[in-house]
């Protein structure tokens, strides 16, 4: 196997000149490695299973990747039920989605319900004791029909004896299928089996028994298409397109094959005069995208190959690229359901590649292209009358940006050329051939599409034609002087007003035709006069009124009949008492003539009828930090370029979307100030790692739903699986249809998972505990939720997942959820409790009704003697009363005598008064 060096160093040149005029999104890949914790970082396959998982196999353990962490299997001699070795050699899914894993020492099926393998044993014959260790190659499927390859050559699953034995095929098939190692199965649309060997391919159709093979001819290797012959013998990948060509890997390049006419077509590495198609000549893995791009795994890097335009893209290990290809030395290829290409490397581990990327294109300095970009660091932008973009930089002035061919024309300084001139408005200037290389932080052309650049040294005016520039420099003293030469923003306005903002020295009024200046100025306790001397943003809105953005000194906007200014601070910082910067780096009056500005509490609108601010939703949110530019698009969305990457902003929606260097930015720290909309609709963003320029219309959303898994259980922070102690797993949790907790079970933690891996740090979360919660709880990028001292119950833990880009699986996971209670809370202690109440109650009342019963008795004794005292005491009443009664009849009769005697003595009163007349009777005893 020969690597020509000259090879490798024209495939580098290729991919260099190649970044102009882009066409397609240029290709990083992402790195996962053991220092993510991976088992190995020599990966030898990888495959996606049913629920979503990724699984990688290496040369030291099985790993099941979640997006997030690696959950590792390897062979534990003391467990019944793993791996039969840590060497994986193949992982293959079959039709009904049991995932099979093939290692250096045989076949072994996986448990998905328990997570874990079981080892399949393979006879040479029907005796017991022909056991054999084989090193599994490959698989294939058809028909519920298992077909395994290995040194030993082809073998066959049998499920009713549970084993592995070799294919049952006619003596004049048997030896090609036996007798030598297969390396390469593939079951095609048309249900032929081919077998790949290390002498040559198989066609066979097992159900008719005939076989076709196919080897290299030596005579027939002259032509490179339309021949009959492969390359070489020793197959090492075999893969069906969607035009069911036959892809034939090979160790010395890649063949072709239509099995219709049998023509075949052979790629070359480039060596003994071929033309260089392939990166590497040892063909290890193939694969079709969804683009009809063929991607080709070699020993010596990646080739992305195009057929419809027969163009060849070679992806290699580059050293000074940390984006591009983990290892040159590529064994294996899978592309996911969210159309991510997963890149298996011998010592890089894994490299990952978005094949459905956002379309941000860098544009960055390379000393060798003289076309490229002068410096990295961008500062400013503008597009001249014939749609050229002016880039602004750091140190090396100016340079001009052609979008039709991706190409930079650079203007250089001039020592030589430098005169030095004064006007009699005092303001200096040099005509040169040149610019002096300082930083060009703002660019605006005239009428005659000259250009007037603000830079750290003054106002540089340059005529675009003759290419003869003029610099304006402050000069103290001077009543037209400019107020400071360290110039932060332009505005050319619609009166051909140049109005200048600067760092330090305020806001100058600058005629262009005359050189005559105006400052302005901030001045403590003048209301009237700018906030801040330190200018950020200039704008004029579709009234003609001018807006400026300062540093600490808020939103000011300008009275053009009075001359003064009228400031407008930010609200306090979150509505606390905490206040704001008040800072404004960005104001931008939207189509619908809304007012936006970017501050470091993030964006807000400004009314300038109320003069006051409103906070949009993802500053509410606390998704946008300090905003430095912002853009809007043809479907009325705002593009925020900010510290840490770029958002876009749907006011009508609130709708938010985040971009950063893990979903697709090739950088996401932007600059100040460097921002700027094409009359063709592209957006530029300046950093300090080159320009970024890209198509709204072109970032497309992903749209794979992604599976919602839960991967993991901890109870009082212990991981618990089914083999765990008091475990309330039967199946792994990844499998699991419902929990059931004990009340000792205090603190529960569940974690999930949102299985796509386009940018997992950016799918977003929502849980609710039906029963528990009154809400849905959205909690961003956090994947993990706890719960403490749940009361028993029945409860449901819901959760949903998005991918990157906010698309949501709203269905999610619904896991029943059995909280027992403490047997003091059950329902056969509260019927307990029940009877011993009632018990309780019927003790209370027999010993109230016997307590009543005895004190009736003694009530019932004591009114018996009671009885007796009161008829003995009547007795000896009536006895007195007899006595009283005699004597009272003895006084009676006294009186009665008595009284006879009165009246036989004394006359009566009508005798007196007859007798006497007036009178009365004073006393008559006994009357």
């Amino acid at each position: 196997m020969k690597q020509p060096v000259h090879l490798a160093t024209v495939w580098l040149l290729l991919l260099l000149f190649s970044s102009f005029g882009h066409t397609t999104p240029p290709l990083q890949f992402e790195h996962l490695t053991t220092a993510h914790g991976l088992s190995s970082n020599l990966v030898t396959t990888t495959l996606q299973d049913a629920q979503g998982f990724l699984w990688v196999g290496t040369e030291n353990g099985l790993n099941r990747f979640d997006g997030y962490e690696f959950q590792i299997h390897r062979r534990n001699a003391a467990a019944s039920e793993t791996l039969n070795s840590n060497h994986i050699t193949q992982l293959f899914l079959d039709q009904s989605g049991q995932l099979w894993v093939g290692t250096a020492r045989g076949l072994n099926r996986y448990n998905r319900s328990q997570n874990r393998f079981s080892t399949i044993p393979a006879y040479r014959d029907t005796t017991p004791d022909s056991t054999v260790a084989l090193s599994i190659t490959s698989l294939a499927e058809s028909q519920e029909r298992l077909f395994v390859g290995s040194s030993q050559g082809l073998f066959q699953f049998n499920p009713d004896k549970q084993q592995l034995a070799p294919v049952s095929a006619p003596e004049h098939i048997a030896p090609a299928l036996l007798d030598s190692e297969v390396s390469a199965l593939l079951f095609d649309s048309d249900g032929y089996l081919w077998v790949g060997t290390h002498e040559g391919l198989h066609q066979w159709n097992p159900v008719e028994q005939t076989l076709k093979t196919y080897r290299h001819d030596e005579q027939d290797d002259e032509q490179t298409v339309g021949k009959k012959t492969i390359i070489d013998n020793t197959i090492q990948a075999l893969y069906e397109d969607r035009k069911g060509q036959i892809w034939i890997g090979i160790d010395g390049g890649l063949s072709r094959l239509n099995p219709e006419t049998g023509v075949i077509r052979n790629f070359y590495h480039g060596e003994d005069g071929h033309s260089p198609e392939l990166v590497g000549d040892e063909v290890t893995s193939i694969l079709e995208d969804a683009n009809g791009n063929i991607w080709i795994a070699t020993t010596e890097g990646l080739t992305r190959y195009n057929p419809a335009d027969e163009t060849f893209t070679a992806l290699i290990h580059e050293p000074q690229l940390a984006d591009s290809l983990a290892h040159s030395k590529t064994r294996s290829l899978t592309i996911d359901r969210s159309g991510i290409l997963w890149v298996g490397t011998q010592g890089g581990g894994i490299s990952r590649l978005n094949l459905q990327p956002k379309a941000f294109y860098r544009e960055q300095h390379h000393p060798e292209l003289e076309a490229s970009l002068g410096y990295d660091s961008v500062l400013s932008f503008h597009e001249d009358h014939a749609g050229r973009i002016w880039v602004g930089m750091e140190d090396e002035g100016f340079n001009r940006f052609d979008p039709r061919t991706g190409t930079f024309e650079r203007f250089e300084y001039e020592a030589e050329d430098f005169t030095l001139e004064e006007t009699t408005e005092g303001i200096f200037y040099i005509d040169s051939g040149g610019i002096h290389k300082d930083r060009v932080r703002s660019i605006q052309s005239d009428q005659r599409g000259n250009l007037w650049m603000g830079t750290s040294e003054g106002l540089e005016y340059f005529d675009v034609e003759n290419i003869r520039f003029r610099h304006f420099h402050p000069k103290a003293g001077r009543p037209h002087s400019l107020s400071h030469e360290n110039i932060g923003v332009l505005l050319l306005t619609s009166e051909d007003t140049l109005w200048i903002g600067t760092q330090e020295g305020g806001l100058n009024k600058f005629n262009p035709e005359t050189y005559e200046n105006e400052i302005f100025r901030y001045r403590e306790n003048d209301p009237n006069t700018l906030g801040s001397d330190r200018i950020t943003a200039l704008l004029q809105d579709q009234q003609g009124t001018l807006w400026i953005g300062t540093e600490g000194g808020g939103l000011n906007r300008f009275d053009a009949k009075q001359g003064n200014f009228q400031r407008f601070a930010l609200p306090l910082k979150n509505n606390q008492a905490a206040a704001s910067s008040n800072s404004i780096w960005t104001i931008y009056q939207a189509e619908d003539h809304r007012l936006w500005v970017g501050t470091d509490e993030g964006l807000y609108q400004f009314s300038p009828d109320s003069g006051t601010f409103t906070p949009s939703p993802l500053t509410l949110n606390g998704e946008a930090n300090r905003v430095l530019g912002i853009v809007e698009d043809d479907h009325s969305n705002l593009w925020l370029s900010k510290e840490n990457g770029i958002t876009k902003f749907t006011p009508s929606s609130g709708a938010v979307q985040n971009f950063n260097a893990r979903n697709g930015l090739p950088t996401d720290q932007f600059l100040p100030g460097a921002y700027y909309r094409s009359k063709a609709g592209d957006i530029y963003l300046g950093s300090n790692q080159g320009m970024i320029h890209f198509k709204p219309h072109e970032i497309t959303t992903n749209q794979h739903v992604p599976d919602v898994v839960l991967t993991k259980l901890e109870i009082l922070n212990n991981a618990v699986t089914p083999a765990s102690d008091d475990s309330p797993l039967q199946v792994d949790i990844t499998q699991a249809d419902r929990l059931s907790l004990s009340y000792q079970d205090k603190a529960i933690t569940l974690t999930f998972s949102a299985l796509d891996f386009a940018n997992p740090e950016n799918n977003q979360y929502a849980y609710k505990l039906e029963g528990f919660d009154p809400d849905w709880n959205f909690i961003g990028h956090r994947r993990v939720v706890s719960y403490t001292s749940l009361p028993g119950g029945n409860y449901t833990f819901k959760v949903r997942g998005s991918n990157n880009d906010q698309v949501w699986n709203e269905e999610g996971i619904n896991l029943p959820i059995f909280v027992a209670p403490p047997p003091w809370l059950t329902w056969w202690a509260y019927t307990l409790y029940g009877l011993t109440l009632i018990a309780i109650i019927a003790g209370i009342a027999r010993y109230r009704t016997l307590k009543i019963e005895r004190q009736l008795v003694e009530q019932e004794k004591a009114n018996r003697i009671l009885e007796h005292k009161v008829a003995d005491r009547t007795k000896e009443l009536n006895v007195k009363n007899e006595q009283l009664f005699r004597s009272n009849q003895n006084i009676l009769s006294s009186i009665r005598y008595a009284q006879k005697i009165q009246h036989s003595l004394l006359p009566n009163q009508s005798m007196v008064q007859q007798l006497f007349g007036d009178c009365f009777i004073v006393w008559e005893p006994f009357s």
